[in-house]
């Protein structure tokens, strides 16, 4: 079974995809790192994202196989996942193992202020699609393997 992390490891950003009190969504990319179960996200606080989680602890996770494997946009392998989300703080000895994996990123130079936020993604459902149409859902124990394939969409 292919494990969810292999592709994942293809991707350098993901596009998440929240909603506000309003149900109105927004969506935006930022950089992620996954232990095999969970992804993680730093957000600077200003971000809408932030007041959108803090509203409705949930969010879209969409990652695209990026563009140096030369294939045509449509051809990349796509991966979408539900998620729930959590807030981990500063206080919490998780907060201090996974920040500095964001250091090589974007927002590196905001580490040790308190301009960014951790968020745990926890996938509940998912599928990843290969080119134009291989479907698979994502499960397993952990949400983190691709079960079966879909035959109707």
């Amino acid at each position: 079974m292919q494990k969810l992390s292999e592709l994942l490891s293809n991707s350098q950003s993901v596009a998440l995809n929240t909603k506000d009190e309003n149900g109105h969504p927004f969506s935006s990319y930022t950089s992620f790192y996954y232990d095999g179960e969970i992804i993680y996200v730093s957000l600077p606080s200003i971000v809408t994202h932030v007041g959108n989680l803090e509203y409705n602890p949930q969010a879209l996770a969409l990652f695209v196989e990026d563009a140096s494997s030369n294939k045509r946009v449509l051809e990349r392998c796509k991966t979408t996942l539900e998620c729930e989300v959590r807030r981990i703080f500063s206080e919490d000895s998780k907060f201090n193992e996974i920040m500095p994996k964001f250091e090589e990123g974007a927002f590196g130079i905001l580490l040790g202020t308190q301009e960014l936020i951790l968020y745990a993604l926890t996938p509940s459902a998912g599928e990843v699609t290969f080119g134009l149409g291989d479907t698979y859902e994502v499960g397993g124990d952990k949400m983190n393997e691709l079960v079966w394939e879909k035959k109707d969409k």
